[in-house]
């Protein structure tokens, strides 16, 4: 598998501000990287779910990517109340909307823990799934590991159920960006490229492991839940009719061997599909 000549991120430097901090970075095992943009009403019980881990020695890193609302406010207060019961946490803010993938950047540049979980603001994990997936890392080698997750919210299924196939990938993404990185190997192919138009950015990472001779693991256990709602920036950008295109006409400019669908015409991005997880 070859990339295509744009398979080297563009810069993501920003202006970062951090707000709050406690303890020193690097004593812990993971860091949990928290992109937030505008999720005030569901940035609770996600940091919750981080504090009810089973696994000690964590470090917390939420980056506010320069958010409309309440949300970095509503985080800055939860930390001042919780923020000492993790083996370090900050809170860091761009000085401008970059979007979630620099944002994931920010995060994974600032971090000095071997691993990185990365988790959506409006996502929540069940308690031992930072240590399963750190056992799985441990046992397998690989570069990551991603459960499965429970579906929930105005949908409901099961996701990652798949096993790592890189040849899967050719046809659609099956992986969620909930995952445990190992953060060697995410320095190494470049970090999260910042695409056009984002939303893809953890099927472009997934297929830059792989290029790399990366694999990730499956664990093969509900440890996280995903929530699907209606003002998710999947379902607002990602998957707006007019994206589509240009986000499989990217997606296949930087990786050629992709054999995505054909760009759908305008008359036809009504009914286009994303081929997402």
């Amino acid at each position: 598998m070859n990339g295509g000549a744009g398979a080297q991120p563009p810069s993501d430097a920003a202006s970062v501000t951090t707000l709050f901090a406690h303890g020193d970075p690097g004593n812990g095992e993971i860091t949990v990287a928290v992109p937030l943009y505008d999720h005030e009403r569901f940035i609770i019980p996600t940091l919750d779910s981080v504090l009810a881990q089973s696994l000690a020695g964590i470090e917390l890193t939420i980056v506010d990517d320069a958010g409309p609302g309440a949300a970095c406010a509503t985080a800055f207060e939860w930390l001042e109340q919780h923020g000492n019961a993790f083996s370090s946490a900050r809170l860091l803010r761009h000085d401008r909307n970059r979007g979630s993938a620099a944002a994931r950047n920010t995060a994974v540049n600032r971090a000095q823990t071997e691993f990185v979980f990365m988790l959506d603001s409006d996502n929540i994990l069940f308690p031992t799934c930072l240590s399963r997936c750190l056992e799985a890392l441990r046992s397998s080698g690989a570069a990551f590991a991603y459960p499965m997750l429970e579906v929930f919210g105005e949908e409901q299924n099961v996701m990652g159920l798949g096993l790592w196939d890189p040849h899967r990938l050719a046809y659609g993404n099956y992986i969620d960006t909930l995952a445990l990185v190992r953060r060697e190997a995410w320095l190494a192919v470049g970090g999260a490229t910042l695409m056009a138009v984002s939303g893809w950015n953890d099927y472009e990472l997934w297929c830059k492991f792989a290029e790399h001779g990366y694999w990730g693991v499956q664990v093969p256990q509900i440890l996280a839940r995903y929530r699907v709602h209606r003002g998710s920036h999947l379902r607002t950008i990602t998957n707006h009719p007019a994206n589509i295109g240009p986000l499989i006409a990217e997606m296949q400019w930087l990786h050629p061997w992709l054999r995505l669908p054909t760009p759908p015409a305008a008359d036809d991005a009504e009914s286009a599909v994303a081929p997402g997880p």
